[in-house]
């Protein structure tokens, strides 16, 4: 199930509406939390690695995922950070 938080709420020192009015509504972003129902991780790693020391470094993590609502997302993060792709 879909979850939206307001990360104003969230956060000490953010425009809250509460304190500041209307003024303060719509402002900042929200973090909207959807459930994945099925997908895959594949770590691209050194031929030698044993089993139990692929999360160590891995040099690509490839993400495969199914949301609660259908939509598929691929994500490929590299170990250097540079690259990132959604």
């Amino acid at each position: 199930m879909m979850k939206r938080h307001n990360m104003v709420q969230q956060f000490v020192g953010e425009p809250d509406p509460a304190s500041d009015g209307t003024s303060a509504e719509g402002v900042g972003y929200d973090e909207v939390e959807l459930q994945i129902v099925r997908g895959k991780v594949s770590l691209v790693v050194p031929a030698n690695t044993p089993d139990d020391e692929v999360w160590n470094n891995p040099r690509v993590c490839l993400l495969d995922v199914e949301t609660e609502d259908g939509q598929t997302f691929q994500f490929e993060v590299t170990n250097d950070g540079d690259g990132n792709t959604i």
